[in-house]
């Protein structure tokens, strides 16, 4: 690998850190809820609730994470009473995670918040950098995906 290379891969690295925690100290990502839900525990519950349930293996592939990590979150979430685990009657390994009743009504309000943040934060924008900030986060996503799927 080249050294330029390298040097590209650590600025895109330290691009991604500074979207991440910068968004997440500016109030865009954090724990805004009376649960304390982190980040990817909030997007668990999004994901689960948005596919009427799911099995712990497909958590750990969409979110990219090891089993033992998924079932801390998974066990976190079983505590506060916002998901549930039943296991298959054919088969009692296989495990199906849902949302209870109670995690309904927060899965409507966890984006209210941020979604509120964020529209502030682009209604001080002009409509040139509105367009630049939309079309540079497709354009990031889009090379997210190309990186994800070029390894898989």
């Amino acid at each position: 690998m080249a050294e330029s290379d390298k040097t590209m891969a650590r600025e895109l690295f330290e691009l991604l850190r500074n979207v991440l925690f910068k968004s997440m100290s500016a109030g865009v990502l954090e724990k805004m809820d009376d649960y304390g839900l982190t980040l990817i525990q909030r997007n668990v519950l999004l994901y689960v609730g948005r596919n009427g349930g799911c099995h712990p293996r497909d958590i750990d592939k969409m979110f990219c994470l090891m089993s033992t990590a998924t079932a801390r979150i998974l066990n976190t979430l079983t505590k506060k009473r916002l998901v549930t685990r039943e296991e298959f009657q054919q088969d009692s390994r296989m495990t199906l995670v849902k949302i209870t009743p109670k995690c309904k009504d927060l899965i409507g309000q966890l984006d209210k918040k941020p979604i509120e943040r964020l529209e502030r934060m682009v209604s001080e924008m002009s409509v040139h950098e509105k367009k630049t900030f939309k079309e540079g986060f497709q354009i990031y996503f889009e090379g997210l995906k190309r990186i994800t799927q070029a390894q898989s």
